[in-house]
């Protein structure tokens, strides 16, 4: 990504099919933590440009990231919507949410946030750095708020 030398293949997708793509990814973790998933979307969502294979790629690291983070029979709320001229896709976990110093952080290279709860969690800390690259190539953006022992909401908004 930082040479800039992925080609990517623009064309008009279907967000809700891109996040069902993510989702089907992830079923088996979902499965083994027993997370219910939902999906509720607005009328009339419009497509929007973009290359399949990296919209799949951050949708699954958020649902992994929604998962991984979650706790056993917890929920995952997946709400798409259209706010100004974007697509607006919130995934709300009941996880075990962050600290307000770690959510500065969260899209930093390498950062983990690393507590009591997240101590038996593996990762690289690089999957929410990728994604607000990703999301900001397409002139997007990436907001995130969170309660520690609640859950996480993540906000992506995409230009259609």
């Amino acid at each position: 990504m930082e040479m800039k030398t992925v080609q990517r293949e623009l064309k008009e997708l279907n967000p809700v099919e891109v996040i069902k793509s993510g989702i089907e990814l992830m079923q088996f973790e979902i499965n083994k933590k027993k997370v219910a998933v939902e999906i509720k979307t607005a009328d009339n969502i419009p497509l929007f440009r973009a290359d399949n294979d990296e919209m799949v790629r951050l949708f699954t690291n958020l649902i992994s990231n929604a998962v991984k983070y979650n706790k056993e029979n917890g929920r995952i709320n997946i709400n798409v919507s259209c706010e100004d001229k974007f697509i607006k896709i919130e995934i709300a976990d009941t996880g075990i949410g962050l600290k307000p110093a770690e959510q500065e952080k969260l899209f930093q290279e390498f950062f983990r946030a690393k507590n009591e709860k997240t101590k038996n969690i593996s990762g690289t800390g690089l999957g929410l750095s990728i994604v607000k690259r990703i999301i900001e190539s397409y002139s997007g953006k990436i907001k995130v708020e969170s309660e520690y022992g609640s859950g996480t909401s993540i906000k992506v908004f995409l230009p259609y």
